[in-house]
């Protein structure tokens, strides 16, 4: 939200040459803030009022709560809003910070994605550099975790060394649709991907089972809702466009292309609620 303050006006002794920051903003305020609207409209209803930013609204899957991304103690944490009214409660992830993030199908556990926080051999190491930048060596692979809504406690579902661009819970909660890249580098997030569906194992890593035979361009990963298919965008044969839609069989070897018959660029795309059209 944009506000202008109409008195606003520069203090006595201003000096343009020395402008700060709070003084290029004009009087203008920018707080982001998440509203309630009726779906029929009407009356909206704003339930964040801290002036950290708040982001990211989810509903729980029986719309009891109201789950958001909002900095406490500088670091970024997923907040729970009940509708029937309070404080927003943190979900302690300790020193994780959540970028993504999404309810699973009984509302008990969030899934989240987060960067590993440094190692002290990699502190030491970027400090005995003298602050020398290695591009290749500067990101930091987002996680896959999930934690209990109830006590907190993250527990990761992936290695250090794999990198989750998107996710997706599998419609019985047990099993994850994922887009895993190379490394977190802004090109090789973007670009080489290996579509793949994890099962979370108790104490250790997932099990993985890659549906592609090499990273390629690919992007929007969904299961059917009947959980018996996983669908995500490939691009084939070009350097970043998405031309094929991809429906893979989610425990069996079949594998199509959806959109065959088309020469779509593909931006987007959803499942029905029947199972047996996708929209693109």
């Amino acid at each position: 939200t944009k506000r202008l303050d109409p008195e606003a006006k520069p203090p006595p002794g201003f000096d343009p040459a020395k402008a700060g920051a709070e003084d290029l903003k004009a009087g203008w305020t920018v707080a982001t803030q998440i509203w309630i609207v009726p779906a029929t409209g009407g009356e909206p209803r704003q339930p964040t009022l801290a002036a950290d930013p708040s982001s990211g609204p989810t509903w729980s899957p029986d719309g009891s709560t109201l789950a958001f991304l909002r900095k406490k103690d500088g670091k970024a944490r997923i907040q729970l809003l009940g509708l029937a009214g309070g404080e927003a409660r943190v979900l302690e992830t300790g020193a994780l910070e959540p970028q993504a993030f999404a309810f699973s199908p009984d509302g008990r556990t969030i899934a989240f994605t987060a960067t590993l926080p440094l190692t002290d051999a990699r502190k030491q190491e970027k400090w005995a550099s003298g602050g020398a930048i290695r591009w290749e060596r500067e990101w930091q692979p987002a996680a896959l975790h999930v934690v209990d809504v109830a006590e907190g406690k993250p527990v990761a579902v992936t290695g250090p060394g794999v990198n989750v661009v998107a996710f997706d819970w599998s419609p019985d909660g047990k099993r994850f649709a994922a887009l895993p890249s190379p490394s977190s580098d802004p090109y090789e997030a973007s670009h080489p991907q290996r579509p793949a569906i994890l099962t979370p194992r108790p104490g250790g890593e997932a099990d993985v089972r890659w549906l592609e035979e090499k990273p390629r361009n690919a992007a929007g990963i969904h299961w059917s809702p009947d959980g018996k298919h996983v669908a995500y965008a490939l691009g084939v044969g070009t350097l970043s466009l998405l031309n094929h839609l991809v429906v893979r069989e989610a425990d069996g070897d079949g594998r199509w292309n959806a959109a065959a018959q088309l020469d779509p660029t593909i931006g987007g795309f959803t499942w029905s609620g029947n199972d047996s059209l996708l929209a693109l």
